[in-house]
């Protein structure tokens, strides 16, 4: 009986050590593990920390600068076409007014015959009714004296009579479509164009002073050189309008 107590008691001995062993040796290798996943994190930070290459600095550098030269180039050229957009909106309302204005001294036209267009302000430039077809020379109107009224007009698009201030010109020119009864008026502002300090060449403003008055001719002929495939120092813009006599 005492044998059989010795003998078990000895088998639970060697289970508990062995379950002891077993339990030393797994807390060994969390151990370990967890030292090697520290050791590799470490070490994956330490590369990481190292910084870029003297090739990968000069190629971010280079993308950079290409991107912004482009941002900047884009900037340059939408201030150029607001700045263009914005003269051409104002030659444009110029000639519109001018149309305007030609059509209500058509209304004064109501005599037939040579001096039916003496009565008139501005259409009493008209060729001879003789001269069908053929367009007379652009003419810069010359308004009645107590008027708001001018073939001249500074920056901002209202009329002048100084000098220095006038931007926008516009000239006339009138054809004859049907003798002594409907006349065709053209209509046309220029101003010089602006080169913001590339070619002073061609933002001469003091090519055409007063407006080109006496002048006409030559500014029909530099507008043309762009027609010609060359390089004008104006721009313009067009319009044109026919008039028919009234009843008496």
């Amino acid at each position: 009986m005492s044998l059989r107590w010795t003998d078990d008691r000895e088998k639970r001995a060697h289970m508990v050590e062995a379950v002891a062993t077993a339990r030393r040796h797994t807390r060994a290798e969390d151990i370990a593990g967890r030292r090697s996943s520290s050791q590799r994190a470490s070490a994956g930070l330490s590369r990481s920390t190292d910084g870029f290459t003297l090739i990968e600095v000069m190629v971010a550098v280079t993308v950079v600068t290409f991107g912004a030269l482009g941002i900047f180039s884009l900037g340059n050229a939408t201030i150029k076409g607001n700045a263009f957009a914005r003269e051409m909106t104002i030659a444009t309302d110029v000639t519109r007014s001018w149309v305007e204005r030609v059509r209500a001294d058509a209304l004064l036209w109501r005599t037939a015959g040579p001096g039916g267009l003496a009565f008139t302000t501005y259409l009493n430039n008209a060729p001879p009714v003789a001269a069908v077809g053929a367009p007379s020379e652009w003419l810069a109107p010359t308004p009645p004296e107590g008027v708001v009224e001018s073939f001249a007009y500074d920056y901002h698009g209202f009329p002048t009579a100084i000098a220095d201030n006038m931007r926008y010109c516009t000239h006339l020119r009138y054809e004859w479509v049907f003798p002594g009864e409907a006349l065709r008026v053209s209509v046309r502002t220029y101003w010089h164009r602006t080169s913001r300090g590339v070619d002073d060449a061609i933002s001469n403003r003091a090519l055409f002073p007063n407006c080109g008055r006496g002048a006409e001719a030559a500014v029909t002929d530099n507008l043309a050189q762009t027609l010609a495939g060359g390089v004008s120092q104006l721009h313009a813009v067009h319009s044109s309008i026919i008039v028919r006599r009234g009843r008496p």
